[in-house]
């Protein structure tokens, strides 16, 4: 290895160290009971705490590489930031500039296009773009990692390349089928993996959300649409077809843009992705389920919707729970009840923009259901400043997490063209 992977090793091994010093124990240990003891104790049949050594060493590698260099603690910080400030004496501004960089993480399942003399060049079959990845260790020890073979792994940049970053397995598929629909399973089941690493994905992403936003507000007349949960998989399956061909169009300009091969042509019927089933099983049995296509979100689904929206439009009914004090509520203006709203509220799964789209159709019963809800002067509220501020203590989920598009700009023939090529 040269100096640049002897001093890769030589820091990574130093963070590792620090991850499972003392300092850290107490939560290494609650940590890795909490990750591993719903599956362990499956397994065993008892109840009892993980330990180490009843993982698999690549199970206990790749957790401590995430507990090193993911895991947030209370302060907002990884064992990796406390790593630089322990260290900053002793780190080059290179060390620290190498080192913050490995905040950049992942993991996926590649495709080995070659083997390089210290390293290996690689296909990403979840985001389908290159990389030189060299290990840590010599090249002589991982001499079963031939071409066209397959391995998932995490991986850091590092200088001009990637370095692996904690296990490495290999995987091994007795056909190219198997192989084939794997991949496929976990595209359809995971789409946002494709956007990993991937910014000008995300960019693509967003061009083809934006546009499919368009279709959705043109077929159905706004960007709120509210069904039967049965009716569900019908109207979207709908959309969906009506969408389709400007979709495709879409992604085929974008290919030729940056000189990507095209897919081969698709025969027979337009199936909406099989990612949506567990959707629509999940929805089928509520008497009313919104869709909600946005720009930025993407389209997201809302369980008893009709209710929900009802306390804000004023349309008041037996079965919701908002009930104005003329018709019955016993004291002050208005009682809020703690059902559908705070089920709204207190779910993390439920984005905030389900909120402001209430706001801004019904702002006056909006403003007085939520200044009751969380406790503020409605006088004093301004919505383009305040909403967030009140709403993050329920959904700071989403106001932590950077937004990707709910559509890939590829199709899912491209990644199975990848997997064939020799």
């Amino acid at each position: 290895m040269n100096f640049e992977m002897i001093r890769a090793s030589e820091l990574k091994s130093q963070l590792i160290e620090f991850a499972y010093s003392q300092r850290f124990k107490e939560l290494h240990d609650k940590v890795l009971n909490t990750v591993f003891a719903d599956m362990k104790n499956y397994e065993s049949g008892k109840i009892e705490t993980v330990k180490v050594d009843q993982l698999s060493p690549e199970e206990y590698f790749n957790f401590l590489d995430w507990f090193a260099l993911e895991l947030k603690h209370t302060d907002g910080r990884s064992i990796l930031d406390y790593f630089i400030d322990e260290f900053k004496d002793s780190l080059s501004a290179d060390d620290v500039n190498d080192l913050n960089r490995w905040r950049d993480v992942f993991e996926s399942t590649f495709k080995i296009k070659s083997v390089l003399e210290d390293g290996f060049h690689a296909l990403n079959l979840f985001n389908l773009k290159e990389y030189i990845i060299k290990p840590t260790v010599s090249i002589e020890e991982l001499k079963t990692i031939e071409k066209n073979s397959y391995v998932n792994a995490r991986i850091v940049p590092y200088k001009n390349y990637h370095i692996f970053s904690g296990a490495i397995l290999q995987l091994g598929f007795e056909t190219m089928n198997d192989t084939i629909d794997y991949i496929v399973e976990i595209m359809s089941e995971q789409p946002a993996l494709y956007f990993q690493d991937n910014n000008a994905g995300v960019e693509a992403g967003f061009r083809l959300q934006k546009k499919e936003c368009e279709i959705f507000r043109q077929y159905f007349g706004d960007d709120i649409i509210v069904c039967e949960g049965y009716n569900l998989k019908k109207n979207y399956e709908q959309f969906y077809k009506k969408a389709y061909p400007a979709i495709k169009e879409m992604r085929l300009l974008l290919k030729q843009s940056t000189g990507a091969p095209a897919a081969a042509e698709e025969d027979g019927d337009i199936e909406v992705p099989h990612g949506f089933d567990e959707i629509f099983k999940k929805y089928r049995d509520f008497e009313t389920v919104a869709m909600i296509y946005d720009d930025i979100e993407g389209i997201n689904f809302y369980p008893d919707f009709e209710k929900f929206q009802k306390l804000f439009s004023g349309d008041y009914t037996a079965d919701v729970d908002f009930i104005p004090s003329e018709n019955g509520a016993p004291a002050g203006v208005a009682e809020l009840k703690n059902k559908i709203f705070f089920d709204y509220l207190n779910d993390e799964s439920i984005s905030p923009l389900v909120f402001k789209k209430m706001y801004e159709r019904y702002p006056g019963n909006a403003l007085l259901i939520l200044s009751a809800a969380l406790n503020f002067s409605p006088k004093d509220f301004v919505y383009d400043r305040d909403i967030e501020k009140y709403l993050y203590n329920f959904k700071s989920y989403y106001y932590k997490t950077k937004p990707i598009p709910s559509i890939l700009p590829v199709d899912i023939q491209d990644f199975v063209k990848e997997i064939i090529a020799d």
